[in-house]
């Protein structure tokens, strides 16, 4: 999310990273945690969602910030595919707190096909996909995962 997977990669011997974060805080901090890889044109993060088909726009359902005021930018997941759900009561009845969630519109890609996030110069996939990675593996075309050697993805 913040691109600490990607720092370790690229130290190690990765010669690329291309990384896709939607949610724009943890977006930012990935291009700051990266920004010298980044300038050596060894990293390049899109702000983005990668899905599973071909639309081109997702909502994004951002977790609750914590009650005592920290703001949560790690548990987000696409609206279809989120367990979050909108509760009408107050988590803190002193700071009043309501309990909606925050959604924003992002900007989507595939992850196969042609113009897709999957490239053909790429070997090694670690895949966190705000809650689509099983509908991605049980949807990937035979062919699609192109020059893929190693998949690593979180559910």
């Amino acid at each position: 999310h913040i691109g600490t997977f990607s720092r370790f990669a690229l130290s190690n011997g990765a010669a690329r990273v291309i990384a896709y974060e939607p949610e724009p805080a943890n977006a930012a901090l990935c291009r700051h945690n990266l920004r010298t890889f980044v300038a050596s044109q060894r990293a390049v993060v899109h702000e983005t969602a990668v899905v599973h088909g071909d639309r081109t726009s997702a909502v994004l359902v951002l977790g609750r910030d914590r009650t005592d005021g920290v703001q949560n930018t790690w548990r987000h997941a696409l609206d279809d595919l989120s367990h979050y759900r909108d509760t009408p009561e107050i988590v803190n009845p002193k700071s009043e707190v309501a309990r909606d969630l925050q959604r924003i519109p992002v900007q989507t890609k595939p992850l196969f096909g042609r113009g897709g996030a999957l490239e053909t110069d790429v070997t090694f996939v670690k895949l966190d996909c705000e809650g689509a990675e099983i509908a991605m593996l049980e949807g990937a075309p035979p062919d699609g995962w192109l020059n893929v050697e190693r998949l690593m993805f979180e559910w």
